[in-house]
């Protein structure tokens, strides 16, 4: 993934990624398999910034990482969660850094992260909007999820959606059964405080 930053350096990335560790949302055998600093036209620098895991715990989603040469390597990819944890450490040191290419990034900024992954890598926020008095959907902002991915091993904060650009049948439908799976896509799944982590 391709970073461009104003503030970051190589040491703030590294500190990030030792941050997410020692709070224990990554594991410790999560190193990185690339980071070299580049140019960027829009901002002071940018960061080729790869994870990989030097184990596999059975069930934490992980798939073989590619090699680049010949298929897969000896080594494991970083899940979708170890990479939202690593972000959000990064944008708590730059939040208008962006992740991706300008015409089409993961994620432009902090704000857009955070609403593209449903708050799920912001305990603090997300604890705050649970526990606010008379909070629509029991104080969760976004408890829809849009991907079968949700929830599975390494995908917690993938697809989450608030549900105000579903169409109303499917709004229904989803809010009438929660957990279920919806038109193949949606389930109501709104997260209580014992889902946020410590």
């Amino acid at each position: 993934m391709r970073i461009h930053t104003d503030k970051l350096n190589e040491t703030n990335v590294r500190a990030a990624l030792a941050a997410a560790k020692k709070a224990g949302r990554i594991p410790t055998h999560v190193v990185f398999k690339t980071l070299s600093e580049h140019g960027s036209r829009d901002y002071a620098r940018s960061f080729e910034v790869q994870l990989e895991s030097l184990d596999k715990v059975s069930g934490d989603g992980r798939r073989q990482g590619n090699s680049g040469s010949y298929g897969a390597g000896d080594n494991y990819s970083a899940t979708y969660d170890e990479w939202g944890w690593f972000l959000s450490e990064l944008y708590t040191r730059d939040e208008y850094m962006r992740a991706g290419a300008k015409s089409s990034p993961y994620y432009a900024d902090d704000d857009d992260f955070m609403e593209k992954t449903g708050l799920s890598y912001n305990s603090e926020v997300l604890r705050r909007n649970l526990t606010w008095p008379n909070a629509e959907d029991g104080g969760d902002p976004y408890p829809f999820t849009t991907s079968r991915l949700s929830g599975t091993a390494g995908n917690k904060g993938r697809g989450r959606v608030s549900g105000n650009d579903l169409p109303r049948f499917i709004y229904d439908a989803a809010v009438a059964n929660p957990g279920k799976l919806i038109y193949g896509y949606v389930r109501y799944m709104p997260r209580t405080l014992a889902d946020v982590p410590a």
